[in-house]
């Protein structure tokens, strides 16, 4: 499906955020997103001054994505290894829909991308919400490999060249490459401590276990999971033309595309589950949204785009009956939950109704009225 154009879908996104009379309690909604119900670990890790790893994140990405966003491309999809099956996980996919359609609604260019192991379950979650299946982009790789990577570069560099180049690129939940000796180092350098970090990475990572595609439990998911993270342009300067899009990763566990921007050094100490040396992602982006469940964030990441383009009236859609429907079409299609291993109406272990929940906190925090303005002093 690569290079399929977006038909009746091909909308022109505003270029300024509209004024809206409604007021986004950006405090309160990053503590409801960054509920730490799975005891990961980067949702509520807080230094030493209380304050949260890449506070203020979520702010940042919303406003940036309703400022300037034209064309958008949402990726997304966990591979699951059963004893049976390859599948993808519930997370992810619930929340790459839900931003999706807004991002539509609200007059952006957008589209999915996935590969083999979650294309079905978007494919239904797109005929689920109504939406063209040619949205998705299903990448052909089937592994981690050298020439996969090349390949998904050679796309990203054939469409930045293109007249439709992608202004932003969201990761929801979706797994990259852990860290070798050259990312460790290039980390610390800044930090003036290269050479400790370096060698305490050497003791706990050996040289076979390093830039790999890790699940929680620190499996090898490499040979099921397409290297997306190539989409990325390489941060070296060496790809300064044409310009290389926003990127933002939603991610709840360290290993995902994004995490990459918290040192390696500081994220392995973060991260409560699994073996933290070992998965945490070497992959960046430019701002990075850290929630509990990867799909929390893409739901509070889609109400406050849609707040400020002044598109609120998009908050009341999905009902707790079409978010039920949303999920069941990607459990039909294969999904499971990513925590229980299970074909359950859950993510990550959260039942549908809570889940839902969540996401009609999320709501309620982005269509506040503003605060009153205090009374004049008396004279």
């Amino acid at each position: 499906m690569l290079g399929q154009n977006f038909g009746p879908f091909a909308l022109i996104a505003t270029s300024a955020v509209r004024a809206s009379p409604l007021s986004i309690r950006w405090n309160e909604l990053e503590a409801v997103v960054r509920s730490d119900v799975a005891g990961r670990g980067p949702a509520s890790y807080r230094d030493e001054n209380g304050t949260p790893l890449y506070a203020g994140s979520l702010r940042r990405a919303a406003e940036h994505l309703a400022e300037h966003a034209s064309r958008v491309l949402v990726v997304t999809g966990f591979a699951v290894q059963l004893a049976d099956r390859t599948t993808g996980e519930t997370d992810g996919p619930l929340g790459a829909l839900y931003l999706i359609e807004v991002l539509h609604a609200a007059g952006c260019d957008a589209r999915l991308a996935t590969d083999l192991v979650s294309a079905p379950l978007l494919r239904a979650g797109l005929q689920s919400l109504q939406l063209p299946p040619d949205l998705l982009i299903e990448f052909p790789q089937a592994a981690d490999t050298g020439d996969a990577r090349r390949a998904v570069a050679a796309y990203r560099q054939t469409r930045a060249a293109s007249s439709e180049p992608f202004s932003h690129l969201v990761f929801i939940e979706r797994v990259g490459p852990s860290h070798t000796a050259e990312s460790i180092a290039a980390h610390a350098k800044s930090s003036g401590n290269a050479e400790s970090v370096l060698a305490e990475f050497e003791q706990l990572v050996p040289r076979g276990e390093r830039d790999r595609c890790r699940n929680m439990r620190g499996a090898d998911i490499g040979p099921v999971t397409a290297p997306l993270h190539e989409l990325i342009a390489p941060r070296d300067g060496s790809s300064a033309t044409p310009p290389a899009p926003y990127t933002i990763g939603i991610v709840d566990g360290g290993n995902e595309i994004g995490c990459g921007a918290i040192p390696w050094s500081v994220l392995r100490r973060v991260v409560a589950q699994g073996p933290a040396a070992q998965i945490a992602c070497r992959v960046a982006t430019d701002d990075l949204v850290i929630a509990g469940v990867s799909n929390w964030g893409a739901y509070a990441l889609a109400a406050a785009v849609a707040v400020l383009r002044g598109k609120a009236d998009l908050l009341s859609a999905w009902s707790l009956q079409e978010h039920r429907a949303r999920l069941a079409a990607l459990v039909a299609a294969g999904a499971v939950d990513g925590v229980t291993r299970r074909a359950d109406l859950s993510i990550d272990g959260v039942p549908v109704g809570d889940d839902f929940a969540v996401l009609a906190q999320i709501r309620a925090l982005c269509s506040c009225p503003p605060a009153a303005a205090a009374p004049p002093a008396s004279l």
